[in-house]
């Protein structure tokens, strides 16, 4: 475990052998019903695009992780370290409670729209 880490948190690492790869983490709290269906939709959007990432997915458990972490809710993905929603992840508060996103209609939703997803993999391509 690396330093520094809480012993509550769970991770792993699925890496596609690349030479820059994107780092991609996604955060979830178990107690969130939304975050299975994020993580599938993740994964499929980085195949349809086919894009190879290191991806962690990381587990908190506990307020202390939460601070340590700066999550601001289930599921939270970051890419390249940026949230892939800074603006609404500003908007929420840091703990162990269920994410909030809006669509591009304004709609609110409990995961990442897709086109939200596939922009922040845009952008950290570039």
């Amino acid at each position: 475990m690396a330093a520094g880490l809480s012993g509550a948190i769970y991770c792993y690492n699925t890496l596609t052998m690349i030479e820059n790869p994107i780092k991609i983490v996604f955060l979830y709290w178990e107690d969130c019903p939304s975050h299975g269906d994020a993580w599938d939709r993740l994964q499929a959007i980085l195949k349809e695009k086919g894009v190879k990432a290191e991806v962690v997915r990381t587990e908190i458990r506990t307020d202390q992780d939460t601070r340590q972490w700066d999550f601001c809710g289930s599921p939270t993905i970051r890419i390249n370290g940026m949230d892939i929603d800074p603006g609404g992840a500003a908007a929420q508060r840091v703990g162990l409670n269920c994410r909030i996103y809006h669509t591009s209609d304004g709609r609110v939703t409990p995961m990442p729209p897709d086109e939200m997803i596939r922009k922040a993999i845009e952008k950290a391509l570039k």
